[in-house]
């Protein structure tokens, strides 16, 4: 709960530091980044979280991570959470902020289950159908590939959920049959 909110509190603060930069767009991606290294490379965390590594080791391992992408905003951002001892805490921050950026922006994820890889074309077109139905102004289409849906698709927003795979449809026919054989 305590880093819940400590790493809500900075991120909101980064946040606003950005917006009066007109840095939005680069800080977010900075700490997109930052937190899929944090996922991906599990030693990182460990050492921005060891409290014996002394605050230049880590601000080099944070500038090793981003090299020539590190924006002036984002690196007096990193390097005041180092000197306050607050580094343990810079992945959730970078989550938080990416949640927060999201609401901000009214961006919202729609999971796409598809039997094979769509074109562009057709992702467009589901963003839009997607936008619609989280009723947002910014969509993210995460697709995921099922062999078993044969054809058609599944997409999920939030809560909402449109399912017209072949699967689906297969499934509603069978279960039909039975039923109307049952009353036979």
């Amino acid at each position: 709960m305590k880093n819940n909110l400590i790493s809500k509190r900075y991120a909101k603060s980064l946040l606003q530091a950005a917006i009066k930069q007109n840095l939005l767009y680069k800080v977010y991606l900075n700490m997109k980044l930052l937190s899929s290294v944090c996922i991906e490379e599990p030693l990182v965390k460990k050492i921005l979280q060891n409290p014996i590594l002394g605050y230049e080791k880590k601000r080099k391992v944070l500038k090793k991570i981003f090299q020539k992408n590190l924006d002036q905003i984002t690196e007096s951002f990193f390097n005041i959470l180092i000197k306050k001892r607050r580094e343990s805490y810079i992945c959730e921050i970078a989550d938080s902020f990416i949640k927060i950026y999201n609401n901000y922006t009214n961006t919202k994820k729609a999971h796409l289950t598809v039997p094979f890889k769509v074109s562009d074309d057709i992702l467009k077109i589901v963003g839009e159908k997607a936008k619609k139905i989280g009723k947002c102004d910014n969509i993210k289409i995460i697709t995921n590939i099922d062999s078993k849906l044969i054809g058609g698709y599944i997409l999920r927003v939030e809560d909402k959920q449109i399912d017209v795979s072949f699967k689906s449809m297969l499934k509603n026919i069978k279960d039909n049959i039975i039923n109307q054989s049952l009353y036979l």
